[in-house]
């Protein structure tokens, strides 16, 4: 049934990502994508970059005031131009860099990245749905994507594909209920990831 592949895809993730922190912890080779990394530090200095300018030192803006500044003030201090590439590794698109925006702990941008997921596996079954498609088909395509190790794996790593994912359904979604106008900013906001 539904409920039983999304609640065994919820326990998968849960245990995959239980898994990336014992791996992260105990062994040579993470379990987290470097990417993750990268992204979530390039977030931290872009918020963090009105503190800079007050030439707080590194330890002082981590520690007291990154914890304390809210997100409507992470937001406005990359609108004033503190931006993700002053990180010589940032690569990505600011979109990418402002979804991390919450991470507080390491961990949180992974969970986002697993809701996100199973928002997928979820948009999936409504699509299907709409379409009218056979109950034994939207069944299957939903465990496809909700029971995939491969999608599991990306999300529980910290990969940011499951927003991909999303946005691109998103489109998906606009397009076959004739809402243009939001199929094109989805698909403008997913063309910069």
């Amino acid at each position: 049934s539904k409920e039983k592949t999304v609640s065994v895809a919820i326990f998968a993730r849960c245990l995959f990502l239980l898994w990336s922190v014992l791996q992260d912890e105990y062994f040579e080779v993470p379990f987290t994508d470097i990417d993750y990394f990268v992204v979530s530090d390039a977030s931290r200095y872009a918020q963090l970059g009105f503190a800079s300018r007050q030439y707080l030192s590194a330890e002082l803006r981590m520690r007291s005031h990154y914890n304390h500044v809210s997100l409507y003030q992470k937001i406005r201090y990359m609108a004033l131009g503190d931006s993700p590439f002053g990180r010589t590794t940032y690569r990505y698109s600011p979109f990418v860099a402002s979804f991390m925006l919450v991470s507080y702990n390491p961990l949180i941008g992974k969970i986002l990245f697993i809701v996100v997921d199973v928002v997928v596996g979820w948009l999936v079954q409504c699509t299907l749905d709409s379409l009218r498609c056979p109950a034994k088909v939207r069944l299957v395509s939903t465990a496809v994507w909700m029971l995939n190790p491969y999608t599991i794996t990306m999300s529980t790593r910290g990969s940011f594909e499951s927003i991909t994912s999303l946005l691109l359904l998103g489109v998906l979604r606009s397009v076959l209920e004739d809402q243009v106008m939001i199929a094109a900013i989805l698909y403008g906001i997913v063309t910069h990831l």
